[in-house]
């Protein structure tokens, strides 16, 4: 259709990018609007407590327990109509989300809205990698982090105005135009592969054991803290999870199509999901204890928290060009080092001042952690891409972004204990420091160093264009 339009094979890869950023834009603005406008959710719904965190609960269980799936299901039935299917799951949770009165009907909304955006977040980074070649991937990922990151900047005012302003109910309803317009793009410029001769099948069996270890792990991560790591709900729900992740890795290693292939786990790729992992965790650190710091230690409100915010949100939307041109020049290793030595710095500086009850004292930190943010995701998700072959990128897309989330639920959990502790902030910043450290290391024994002629190692087989 789209040559049909006009529309040249360079144009039509630049739109495909600005799609797929876009939607993960959508992802990202949910886990800033959500958070800023639950008090006032909870108030005017009347929910309790537990019925408040549940609004959040449920759509990051069914976006952590689906993403792996619907990144298989996009190399087994194309990406068009499976990331379409999830776009309108996300148009349709969010509409019953603004439109709801009671709890139930909330958290209902909120699980079919995660299960779409655990497609279009598996499948926007599959499409993207499939749209280019070996040495544009890292500018097309950094302009898809970028077009992600200007969505996500604004964010929190966004959050504190609709809340303030307008009505909560806005933050639900505004994805129905943003998701309809990103649909529209996909329908003319999109054009799957040929179908293989022999597709691969579903592993339902292994999706089965894989949900059996992922929700009871989530759902004690979620929990935890509240109930008490010892308690016997909890440590059921981990003996739970270690029996399901037994039974998938058995699993695994008999069926012919697996959901999860374990060829992937190459150096590359499991140093690269580690990077993103920590990512994660630092992100919800500074997103979501960071908004608390500024809310309950200094007395912000919701919408002043939003744009105190802003310092750290802003500097991605400038380095996301950049990281992605660095890593077609230098290959990953050199930017993620660097970004993370420069996240490490910026956690020890919150760490350090977060108990000074002073804004400005905060501001370096949050910007050094905003600049150094592109300098992990981005370079991380081009030598994924650049690990698998075309036909695994949806699965590969989908096994990052299950890693992502458990990075975020796993941040949540624990740094939730740390603040209840003795150390308070300071103690949790410092914890999220040592965290996203791994990344240095893991980027510095797993990622290999750039080829002799400056550019990035070539995958282990080449990338195939969408046709």
């Amino acid at each position: 259709m789209a040559g049909r339009l006009g529309i040249s094979e360079a144009t039509r890869r630049w739109w495909i990018v600005a799609a797929m950023g876009s939607s993960l834009g959508i992802v990202l603005l949910d886990e800033v609007l959500v958070g800023v406008a639950l008090p006032t959710i909870r108030d005017e719904l009347g929910l309790s407590q537990v019925g408040a965190q549940w609004v959040v609960n449920a759509y990051v269980l069914a976006l952590t327990a689906f993403v792996a799936a619907a990144g298989r299901l996009g190399d087994i039935f194309g990406h068009r109509w499976v990331f379409t299917a999830g776009g309108a799951a996300v148009c349709a949770g969010s509409l019953g989300a603004g439109l709801a009165d009671a709890a139930g009907w909330l958290i209902a909304s909120r699980v079919v809205e995660g299960l779409g955006a655990a497609t279009i977040l598996s499948l926007s980074l599959a499409m993207t990698g499939i749209a280019f070649g070996e040495h544009e991937r890292g500018t097309a990922v950094g302009v898809y982090g970028f077009i992600a990151a200007i969505l996500a900047a604004v964010g929190p005012i966004l959050g504190g105005v609709l809340t303030d302003l307008v009505s909560w109910r806005w933050i639900f309803f505004l994805n129905l135009p943003l998701m309809l317009a990103i649909l529209a793009v996909v329908a003319v410029v999109w054009r799957d592969a040929p179908a293989a001769a022999v597709r691969p099948r579903l592993d339902v069996a292994g999706f089965a054991a894989f949900l059996a270890f992922l929700v009871p792990l989530v759902i004690a991560l979620m929990e935890a803290p509240e109930w008490g790591w010892g308690s016997a709900a909890a440590l059921a729900l981990l003996a739970a999870s270690a029996t399901g992740l037994a039974l998938f890795v058995q699993i695994e290693r008999r069926v012919r199509d697996p959901l999860i292939d374990v060829g992937l786990l190459r150096p590359r790729f499991v140093g690269a999901n580690l990077v993103i992992f920590c990512a994660q965790f630092s992100k919800m650190a500074v997103l979501v204890f960071g908004a608390l710091l500024l809310q309950d230690r200094l007395g912000m409100s919701a919408l002043e928290a939003g744009t105190a915010l802003l310092v750290a949100m802003i500097p991605p939307v400038i380095t996301s060009l950049w990281s992605g041109r660095l890593t077609d020049r230098t290959g990953p290793r050199l930017p993620i080092l660097a970004g993370v030595s420069i996240m490490v710095a910026a956690m020890l500086w919150l760490a350090v001042f977060a108990s000074q009850g002073s804004y400005l004292l905060l501001v370096p930190g949050f910007l050094l952690w905003g600049i150094a943010l592109s300098f992990l995701f981005n370079p991380a998700y081009a030598t994924i891409l650049g690990a698998v072959a075309a036909g695994q990128r949806g699965q590969a897309s989908g096994v990052t972004a299950t890693g992502r989330q458990l990075g975020g639920a796993l941040a949540v959990a624990v740094l939730g204990a740390v603040l209840l502790s003795a150390g308070g902030f300071p103690a949790l910043f410092a914890v999220a420091a040592a965290v996203t450290a791994v990344g240095w290391v893991a980027t510095y024994f797993l990622i290999d160093r750039p080829a002799p002629s400056g550019r990035a190692p070539v995958a282990a087989s080449a990338p195939a264009r969408a046709e």
